[in-house]
């Protein structure tokens, strides 16, 4: 902590940002504010939901959203899946069978 009656920021007493990186004293963060609506993200799923329909556990599309894999919607403890973010998760994970792949399968 600063010493009472020193003017320095806090910053600055407790040795300055490491190679110029964080908060520089009288600098503003910038704040972006989205407007979203109900109907942008079309029908939510709860995770158990989305799970079932990816054939994964629930444990996963948890990490999944926490690791932000895709999007999702939170309120307050529940934590809300658009049907349009599987479907997108889906269509970016599909790999093209080779005739070697389906030799294997016979």
């Amino acid at each position: 902590m600063c010493p009472p009656g020193d003017e320095r920021t806090m910053e600055s007493c407790r040795g300055g940002s490491r190679m110029g990186r964080g908060w520089q004293p009288g600098q503003r963060r910038a704040v972006v504010k989205t407007q979203l609506k109900a109907t942008d993200f079309g029908k939510l799923l709860t995770v158990k939901q989305a799970a079932e329909r990816l054939g994964v556990s629930w444990w996963t599309v948890g990490r999944w959203c926490r690791q932000r894999r895709f999007r999702s919607v939170k309120l307050g403890a529940r934590r809300l899946v658009p049907e349009a973010e599987l479907a997108r998760l889906l269509a970016a994970n599909v790999c093209e069978a080779t005739a070697a792949d389906e030799l294997k399968m016979v």
